[in-house]
């Protein structure tokens, strides 16, 4: 069987995270809204406040917007630098981000900023990014990254940083 030919940068990068998974999330963590967007555009932002690539988020002075939740869906191509930085807001800001990623447990921005640092949630249920497609769903393993002096806390504490869970329910 032959794969078909990857296409690098080629695809959409920008899909709107759905509202049901967005909801979700909130639910999980306890809250209504989240403080700032991170990674977003005028079309597809989640939260009141948020960066766009021309604000570059990453060249911010701090993403502590508030003393909730930050969102981030960022690009897929180009990863490490934003789970970097939420782990080191988590540390040196308090900020509390949630990331939602293709599960890339191999790779090595993973090992370096998500392993032992962030709280992970491998999610049990695809996305479905294509509303225009309600039965197309993200074709890879997500994970739902969460940065905070939280969960931080308990990861030196020995307990586990790895979850499954079933989003639907």
């Amino acid at each position: 069987m032959t794969m078909p030919a990857q296409k690098p940068g080629a695809s959409k990068q920008n899909y709107r995270t759905p509202v049901a998974f967005l909801d979700a999330v909130k639910t999980r963590l306890g809250i209504t809204q989240f403080d700032c967007d991170i990674c977003a555009d005028h079309e597809n932002a989640v939260a009141p406040l948020y960066f766009t690539k021309e604000d570059s988020a990453l060249a911010a002075p701090t993403w502590k917007l508030g003393d909730g939740w930050n969102w981030m869906n960022p690009e897929y191509r180009a990863i490490a630098p934003w789970v970097e930085r939420a782990a080191n807001e988590s540390v040196l800001s308090d900020t509390r981000t949630a990331i939602l990623i293709p599960a890339s447990v191999g790779s090595n921005w993973w090992a370096k900023h998500v392993h032992g640092i962030a709280h992970v949630l491998l999610l049990n249920g695809r996305i479905p990014f294509m509303p225009e497609k309600p039965d197309w769903l993200y074709p890879k393993d997500c994970a739902l990254l969460l940065y905070s002096p939280e969960y931080t806390a308990c990861i030196c504490n020995g307990d586990w940083p790895y979850e499954v869970w079933n989003w639907r329910e």
